[in-house]
């Protein structure tokens, strides 16, 4: 559309405490603006990238996936440094903002298509696993020569003022500059890399500007306007500061000493005004758009490798598990029993479960060979097939049990098995789940901490210079709820009756502690879920180290399950433990042969409930 523009570079609160842009706010202000795509492009992840691009689609906008990312120079032809190779160049403002890191540069890269965001999710992966500490600071540094390898399908965009092209322009290092664009260039095919112009308002604004236009033409590469954009309004500029300030680990003014609120998402009209004498610059954002044609094929399922017998299915490997499970589930084999087999049975071949299924029973079948005490639970307790499968144990049949509440063939979404182990074991469980299918194809599910009445007043009362002892007392005593109700909960509730925050001159940071309601702010770890795939996760999502040191997926479980993939959840029971620990000490008592195992009481003796009540 001509006259029209893009936003390809774009923070959300996705990128953890730099950036104050919500998903759906921008994606409601693109529509609004009518623009017909938008990128997302968070620090150093696609932490947010999935919901983006299913609520983009949505609501008719053309989702651009993408990330901002730190590359380096170094470990080039196998060279190990500890600087780019060309000479050390001081970033612009405070090393290490968001995701970014004092050894490399920002870079703006972003999808065109799906080989894209696999070697997208390859290089982010890479960069948080190589060379950190599980749980240490991240460095996350992707080098040049990973990224040339990795390149294809992917659009660069030379970055921001903390680009190497960028920086080197802003401290006259004109040698540099042309150094860093040349070799950034010889990673991406022609035509795929550009030089970013990003307009900050400032008084050096306009000859940053020329500078990078005329290197540009003198290297025969083409420009790109983008505006860096961290928050949707110019009125959300404190919020951002707020939010960079804390994450920088200072206190207001922002860390980056910022003296206009220019990164907002601007309208085609104001871009276009900016970049008047570089319009070339604003229709390049409309060529990219038409470029990014990612489908991450939504709709479709992808499970992990099964291995069947030769001339077998997955299919008819199941249905001989059932019925021989029913045989010795049931005796005799009812005609009911039976028909809902049938059912069931076909129900998972027209939803295509069968490998879902599968997968489960062998890590079922492999904690009963060791002799570790489990039990599926759940909706899955309504099937029959899971029952004569061995992975839950109440008779669907007896109890009268609805299967549709468990899967319905009008409402196609993956069935969710929980199965609890014994947590003295689970481990054991966990270890043969990563022998079995590869450490490369498992991964713990992430979760997503986002901020409530509590951490956000901390997060304010932090930005806003108040000491440790003032940010604890601030915060003390507030309840576990959404931070927009934090005036509510001071005047109604009996233990907010004296807070110091009722104390006058806590006005400014009442307003902040509302606006920061609901936003992210790290990554977390699922209790119990896996992500188990045939292909290498990497090559569906970000992998990195979490605080616990375990490798998680930076997608959370309704992501996870978007995208197709299976998640299967593992998790420990203490009553399991204490079971196991009984049956233990009562054979000690009585004998093996008295408590063989496995060890079932009736359902219908009363002893064994009057024993349960008198505990």
């Amino acid at each position: 559309m001509p006259g029209g523009f893009v936003h390809l570079h774009m923070h959300s609160d996705f990128s953890f405490m730099d950036g104050a842009s919500r998903i759906d706010g921008a994606i409601e202000r693109a529509r609004h603006l009518g623009m017909p795509a938008l990128a997302l492009t968070d620090h150093q992840g696609l932490y947010g990238a999935v919901r983006f691009y299913r609520r983009a689609s949505k609501a008719g906008v053309r989702p651009i996936v993408g990330a901002e990312v730190v590359v380096t120079a170094c470990g080039v032809d196998g060279e190990e440094c500890d600087e780019p190779p060309v000479g050390r160049l001081v970033l612009p403002g405070p090393s290490g903002l968001g995701r970014a890191s004092a050894t490399g540069f920002h870079l703006t890269v972003l999808a065109k298509d799906m080989t894209g965001y696999r070697n997208l999710c390859r290089l982010l992966s890479r960069a948080h696993l190589r060379g950190e500490d599980p749980g240490g600071p991240p460095r996350s540094v992707i080098p040049l020569t990973d990224l040339a390898r990795m390149s294809e399908g992917l659009i660069g965009l030379s970055g921001c003022e903390r680009g190497e092209v960028g920086a080197s322009v802003l401290a006259g290092v004109s040698w540099r500059a042309r150094v860093a664009a040349q070799r950034l260039a010889e990673c991406f095919a022609p035509g795929d890399f550009h030089i970013e112009l990003v307009h900050a308002m400032t008084a050096g604004a306009p000859r940053y500007i020329a500078a990078l236009v005329d290197l540009a033409d003198a290297l025969h590469l083409p420009v790109v306007a983008t505006n860096d954009v961290h928050y949707l309004r110019p009125e959300e500029f404190r919020l951002h500061e707020v939010l960079s300030s804390v994450g920088a680990r200072t206190t207001l003014p922002g860390p980056l000493g910022r003296p206009n609120a220019e990164l907002y998402l601007k309208s085609a009209s104001e871009m276009r005004r900016l970049f008047a004498s570089h319009p070339r610059a604003c229709d390049a954002t409309l060529e990219i758009a038409e470029r990014c044609e990612l489908d991450l094929g939504l709709g479709s399922f992808h499970f992990p490798s099964v291995e069947v017998p030769r001339g077998e299915t997955p299919y008819s490997v199941l249905s001989k598990l059932a019925w021989r499970g029913l045989e010795e589930r049931y005796r005799p084999v009812t005609p009911e029993a039976v028909r809902r087999v049938q059912h069931e049975l076909a129900v998972i071949e027209e939803l295509g479960f069968p490998e879902y299924f599968l997968v489960v029973h062998d890590i079922v079948e492999h904690a009963r060979s060791k002799g570790i005490r489990y039990s599926g639970r759940g909706s899955a307790g309504d099937s029959i097939v899971t029952y004569c499968l061995g992975i839950t144990d109440a008779d669907p049949v007896a109890h009268d049990l609805l299967f549709e509440r468990f899967l319905n063939p009008a409402r196609r979404q993956m069935p969710d098995i929980d199965v609890d182990f014994d947590s003295a074991r689970r481990d054991e469980v966990i270890d043969y789940i990563y022998k079995r299918f590869g450490a490369k194809h498992v991964a713990m599910v992430a979760t997503v901490n986002t901020m409530t009445a509590k951490s956000a007043v901390r997060t304010a009362a932090k930005a806003l210079g108040r000491t440790a002892d003032e940010v604890n007392a601030l915060s003390r005593h507030l309840p576990w709820v959404g931070a927009r109700k934090i005036r509510e909960v001071l005047a109604t509730y009996p233990e907010c009756r004296n807070h110091p925050l009722k104390q006058p001159g806590n006005e400014l940071l009442l307003d902040i502690t509302e606006q920061l309601d609901g936003y992210a702010m790290h990554l977390g770890t699922h209790l119990g879920g896996f992500l188990i795939t045939a292909a290498p996760i990497e090559t569906w999502s970000p992998l990195q180290w979490a605080a616990k040191g375990v490798v998680v997926s930076q997608y959370d479980k309704d992501d996870v399950e978007a995208l197709g993939l299976v998640k299967i959840d593992i998790l420990g029971l203490r009553m399991h433990t204490a079971i196991s620990d009984t049956v233990a000490m009562a054979r000690e008592r009585v004998g093996d042969a008295a408590v063989p195992e496995p060890f079932t009481l009736p359902h219908d003796d009363g002893a064994v409930y009057d024993a349960i009540a008198a505990a």
